[in-house]
């Protein structure tokens, strides 16, 4: 009798203690996702702890190093953006519709690539670098491969992310573009950070855990072909400083 009664306690005890671990794992957890998706969510970091998280803790290799962090977004800031000179095509329509009917929100439109940002200077310096660089740049492809969802601290609302697959006119594209602005005495908020993301919803109503194969994913979003410069006035409001067309293919 006293044997079973000191089995039962032992595995008593033993449940409960795996019970608290499971929580306190969990809350470690939920703390890492806020972290790694305020600071990290663009880079390749944030993007292999999403794999890691969504495969259930199988290893995930990255072959980069830690990203900086970089702060949100804030009124002054300018930004360097690729975008499209042309409407997306019927199947990205289709695709943004989709996730606007799954998670609520709004389109954003134009879809684009944010390069780089950098804090208030004299619009005309950042001008004038980026229009120096233009003919080196090439026409690039963008291609969405996952989705994500992220608390944006700028929006202070969760957006829809898309992934972008690396293609080697994109890099090209930002590092020339990179280059132009460090010659020019600025300071990119990115650093060497390759890795891009679109924001295709922005605050979304019903987050959650997005299905990539069910969305179609991946696409080809569209051909980056211009360049904007452009100045955040306040959240949702924005002054285009600039724009140039790409003329050379990648």
């Amino acid at each position: 009798m006293g044997c079973c009664l000191g089995g039962c306690v032992r595995l008593l005890a033993f449940t409960l203690w795996r019970a608290i671990a499971a929580a306190l794992l969990a809350v470690l957890l939920t703390r890492v996702d806020t972290f790694v998706e305020d600071r990290h969510s663009d880079s390749l970091t944030g993007k292999a702890w999403r794999a890691y998280r969504s495969r259930g803790g199988k290893a995930v290799k990255a072959t980069a190093t830690v990203a900086q962090t970089v702060r949100a977004a804030e009124a002054g800031d300018i930004c360097i953006l690729l975008v499209p000179s042309r409407p997306p095509s019927t199947n990205v329509k289709d695709l943004l519709e989709r996730l606007k009917r799954d998670f609520g929100g709004c389109i954003v439109e134009p879809l684009h690539v944010t390069v780089d940002r950098v804090t208030a200077a004299d619009p005309e310096d950042i001008v004038g670098a980026i229009r120096e660089s233009v003919p080196r740049l090439r026409r690039a492809a963008v291609r969405g491969e996952g989705l994500f969802v992220l608390r944006s601290a700028y929006r202070g609302a969760n957006v829809l992310k898309v992934d972008v697959g690396r293609d080697s006119a994109l890099d090209h594209d930002v590092d020339e573009l990179r280059a132009a602005l460090r010659q020019a005495g600025l300071t990119p908020m990115y650093g060497d950070e390759r890795s891009m993301t679109v924001t295709a919803l922005d605050r979304i109503e019903r987050p959650g855990a997005p299905d990539t194969a069910a969305a179609g994913l991946p696409l080809d979003l569209f051909i980056a072909d211009t360049v904007l410069v452009s100045r955040i006035r306040a959240v949702g409001s924005y002054e285009i400083l600039d724009s140039a067309s790409l003329t050379a293919s990648g």
